[in-house]
Order: C-alpha cells, then structure tokens, then sequence
C-alpha cells in the first residue's frame, strides 16, 4: 500500500519561559581579630564578596552588622556602640562608595547595563562579581570574647532580601587600661605655707579598656630642680591620698609610696576601686577619684617644687600589686 497523502504548509507553536532573578549571593566575610587600644579601640575592616549571578538587580542596600555573639545580642542587634556595630551602605554606587568603606569589582563579568525591552536579556545591574570593605571603629569599652561575629543582609532592586549565614568568630583582646581625665590633668596644691596642709584636689582617672581594675598609686620626690631632684626636696611621703572625690584629714590619709607594695589596702599603695567598664564609651564613671593633701614640713625651703606621680593598673578586683 502507498501513502499518497501530500504534506502542505506550515505551522506555528507558541513558546514562552520565564527567567527568575537570582538574588546576589553572598561568597566569602573577610575579617581579623579586634586589636583594642587604651582609649582609642580598634579600626576594624570588615569585607564581603558577593555575587550576583544574573546581574538583574544591583543591591539597594547591604546592612552589616559585627556583634559580639558572647552577649545576649544577635545578627538583629541595635548599634549600641559596643557590642554591636551596624552598617548600612545604601546603594553600592563603585564609583562614589559609602563613606569609609571603599567597592571593588572583580572576577570575570563586566560592568552591564539596563535591559533594553521586557524579555530582551541584554543584561543588568553591578558587575556579577562585587568586594564591599568598610571599616568600622570598636571603642575600648567592646566585649572581651572569642566569639565577634558579621553579618550581612543584601536587599536589591526587586525588594528581594536575603539574610546570609553568619561569619566565623573572631576574637577581640582583654583590655586593661587607666588614664587621668583631661578635666584634672595634674595635681596643683598651689602656694602652701610651712607646716600647714593644702587643700584638697580632686584627680579623676577613667577605666579606658573592657576589664573590671583596681590601680596602684606611686610618685617621685618633689624637687625645685624636677626631674634631676639634686636641689632642695620634699618627700613623696607628704602627699596624701584617699579614694573618693571629697575631703579628709591629712593624718589618716594613704602616703605616697615609691613602689605598690604587697597586702592590696590603701597602706600598700593600692586603690581597690572595681572600676567598672563604661558601659557607653564616651561617658566617664567616676569612681576612680582620688583627693589629694600635701602636707608642708616646717623646716622645708622655700621655693616652687614639682613631681610626679603615676597610675598603674592592678591585675585584679582584690587589688593585688601590679
């Protein structure tokens, strides 16, 4: 049997797809443990390379966060400018980057440009490939712990918001740092008459790192020739110390000695103040005061004497010697 049948024309099937927007992609957090200094903290740079496969939505915004996960805090945290720091970058725009932080494109992509009609994939967005580093200040007061933490949530032009894992811990260092406030930065007992006692002066110290401390208190001789001291001298001993910020009486004050000695009491030149970390960075507690008596010997000489005295921190809440 023979098909005589003939096969004529043509004809038309209807086709369609849909591409779905890969959200960016988060590739790899760069961090390095937090180096805390007295007063100052730490200049910490944190880094994330992302990745946006189909380019077709640059980010509108990258929220970092770096938080001390040994707190009660999380990735959600509230900046609190201590154990949790948050940044919000915006728009990453390579060529004007957010403050303090600088972009970096790289890998393979290139740079793309906005689609020119529906369904055309001349593609779009931030180079497929993107290193956003900034760098964030951790004061002197922030946790002391192993387990620092970042995060990073991308959101991109199609309101599409994603929550990446968090970064491996990080450590910062145990701190333990005293200064005298710049509102008392010396002692002056001003002009004292012979074998009369001067008034009291206020020296205010802050706690300037992340421990609980205790200090040890010693000077040097008070000279008319500081700091050689070969003239005419009044001995350390003459200055008297209590903690707090107020009066007493020169004879039950703490004479001031050469070294901190062992027994951690006011006698032993140890200050057991369990100074406490500020818990915001800029705002001084002032529990490390001391008021200071300068007794003047009768037979001393005349003359304008000068000498110096310093803080130490103390290794413990007993206020062992340093």
């Amino acid at each position: 049997m023979t098909d005589t049948g003939k096969l004529d024309g043509t004809g038309t099937s209807a086709r369609s797809l849909a591409v779905i927007d890969v959200p960016s992609v988060l590739t790899a957090y760069n961090t390095a443990p937090i180096v805390l200094e007295a007063a100052v903290g730490d200049i910490v740079k944190i880094s994330v390379d992302l990745s946006d496969p189909n380019g077709d939505h640059s980010p509108t915004n990258i929220r970092l966060v770096l938080w001390d996960d040994a707190t009660a805090k999380t990735n959600q945290c509230t900046d609190d400018n201590n154990d949790c720091y948050i940044i919000n970058l915006g728009t990453i725009n390579p060529a004007s980057p957010p403050a303090n932080c600088t972009t970096n494109p790289g890998g393979t992509g290139e740079t793309r440009s906005t689609p020119t009609a529906a369904g055309t994939k001349t593609a779009a967005g931030i180079d497929p490939y993107l290193t956003v580093s900034c760098n964030e200040t951790v004061h002197f007061n922030a946790n002391y712990s192993a387990a620092w933490n970042v995060n990073a949530t991308v959101t991109d032009s199609s309101s599409e918001v994603t929550l990446f894992a968090d970064s491996s811990d990080f450590a910062s260092n145990a701190l333990l740092a005293i200064g005298i406030s710049s509102t008392t930065p010396s002692i002056a007992y001003g002009t004292v008459a012979l074998g009369t006692d001067s008034v009291y002066k206020v020296i205010k110290a802050e706690n300037q790192g992340n421990q609980i401390l205790d200090y040890g208190l010693t000077g040097t001789l008070m000279c008319t020739d500081s700091p050689t001291c070969v003239g005419d001298t009044i001995a350390r001993a003459q200055q008297h110390w209590e903690h707090g910020a107020a009066t007493f009486v020169w004879s039950t004050g703490n004479a001031l000695l050469e070294t901190v000695t062992a027994g951690g009491a006011g006698v032993n030149g140890c200050v057991d103040s369990n100074a406490a970390v500020r818990a915001v960075y800029n705002v001084a507690t002032e529990d490390v005061s001391t008021s200071w008596i300068i007794h003047i010997p009768a037979n001393a000489k005349s003359g304008s004497y000068a000498g110096e005295n310093t803080w130490t921190v103390a290794t413990s809440t007993t206020c062992t010697a340093p």
